[in-house]
């Protein structure tokens, strides 16, 4: 270990230079895959082991009974039987239906009911297109509270909730599955208008937003952890060179890792977005207990710091 010391010591410029090379080279790799956001996932497929028995039965149940990817809409309003509340929900309905990547809708305005007599059966949408004056919506809302099936379900009981409920084809890039649904979410949003708040659900939805709180927290606290530090640093060593040195071998270190951490293939989700600061954390403690000693032995006058280094280093 100590010849390695001394090897490190000696080539102490080239070392700094290769690793100041690699920090950045895994630097660029980490943004890279960060502002194109295929840095944070949060698909099921990652927390297991692509052998794993569940992910197995859970892949033949989705291939044998289609997908669970279902995202919902819920509409609220004192009465949700309105020509307003009506044509908001035909909107958004129709503008899922026209979506690439959604395979199916369900709404109270898509939905398909029959009506038989003794010699026909004829197929028609509950609530029918076009302007619907009031005796027609008085007509519909007591049929749908009426059914039993219906109530409690696609609308609430009171009629003052609706929902709507979209089913995604199967996605595999994680990515373009998240574009989708805040496309969707923007779209129906602006067709309620900013007066009305729409209430959006559904694992696909849940899933893109820990992705988007995943990121935003890894942003967040990383430089907050960063700072914290700093001055935590500062007031230890009561030294600003070796408090600035201490914060480079950090930065170098949070980079490096994380930059061989996406070039390995691994993602951020919401397990291990907080690898950054617990990186820092780590990475401080020997970084501190090397550049103390080291304040502790060194005297500008008459050491050569190289050698300083060198005793400190081998005896820690």
């Amino acid at each position: 270990m100590n010849r390695f010391i001394d090897i490190i010591i000696k080539n102490y410029r080239w070392i700094i230079i290769i690793t100041t090379v690699l920090a950045i080279s895994a630097g660029c790799v980490f943004a890279q895959k960060m502002f194109t956001k295929q840095l944070f996932v949060n698909n099921i497929d990652i927390f297991f082991e692509k052998d794993d028995p569940d992910l197995v039965l859970y892949k033949r149940f989705v291939k044998t009974f289609g997908s669970e990817e279902i995202i919902a809409i819920v509409i609220s309003d004192m009465d949700i039987f309105t020509t307003e509340n009506i044509e908001i929900i035909r909107k958004i309905s129709r503008m899922a239906k026209s979506t690439l990547g959604v395979a199916n809708v369900f709404s109270l305005t898509e939905h398909i009911t029959y009506m038989a007599d003794e010699e026909d059966i004829a197929f028609q949408k509950l609530v029918p297109n076009g302007a619907l004056n009031q005796e027609k919506l008085l007509e519909i809302k007591n049929t749908i509270l009426g059914d039993e099936i219906l109530s409690g379900w696609l609308v609430s009981k009171n009629g003052r909730d609706t929902i709507i409920v979209m089913e995604l084809m199967p996605f595999k890039d994680n990515i373009k599955k998240q574009k989708l649904i805040l496309e969707i979410r923007e779209k129906a949003q602006k067709i309620a208008g900013k007066n009305r708040k729409l209430i959006f659900t559904g694992p696909p939805y849940v899933e893109c937003e820990i992705s988007r709180l995943s990121q935003r927290d890894f942003l967040l606290f990383t430089p907050i952890v960063f700072f914290i530090i700093f001055i935590l640093v500062v007031f230890l060593l009561r030294n600003g060179v070796l408090s600035i040195l201490c914060q480079m071998d950090l930065f170098i270190t949070l980079i490096l890792s994380l930059g061989l951490f996406t070039l390995c293939g691994e993602s951020l989700n919401i397990v291990t977005t907080s690898i950054g600061p617990i990186l820092l954390v780590i990475a401080v403690a020997d970084s501190l207990h090397v550049l103390s000693h080291f304040r502790d032995r060194y005297n500008p006058l008459k050491d050569d710091h190289l050698e300083v280094v060198s005793s400190v280093t081998k005896r820690l």
